[in-house]
């Protein structure tokens, strides 16, 4: 084949996206998918014991602290101390020294 003949080259997407992803399409998602996980523990839970009911329900009190703890203090805190103008987050490890490796001892 010449390039004459060759059909021409697909149009291939541009790389990157002019405008960020919508955070709340992903909220929404997660919150979805905890509730049907929420429902699915509740329809299991009718058919155990007593004994299982409660460690079912103590790990999903441990987890929905720790994913609250992560909604406050993660994600609002964060755009809130960002739009009133408060620091930057500190970055320590973009401020630390480099660390030079000890230098091999001949036996001298």
């Amino acid at each position: 084949m010449s390039n004459g003949d060759r059909p021409p080259l697909p149009r291939l997407p541009k790389r990157g996206r002019k405008t960020p992803a919508p955070e709340g399409a992903t909220f929404l998602a997660l919150v979805g998918v905890t509730l049907v996980v929420f429902g699915l523990i509740a329809l299991v839970s009718i058919v155990l014991p007593a004994e299982l009911r409660v460690v079912i329900l103590l790990i999903g009190f441990v987890a929905g602290f720790f994913g609250g703890h992560y909604l406050l203090w993660g994600r609002w805190l964060e755009r809130r101390l960002r739009k009133s103008g408060g620091e930057e987050p500190v970055e320590f490890w973009k401020h630390a020294a480099p660390t030079v490796p000890p230098e091999p001892d001949d036996g001298e």
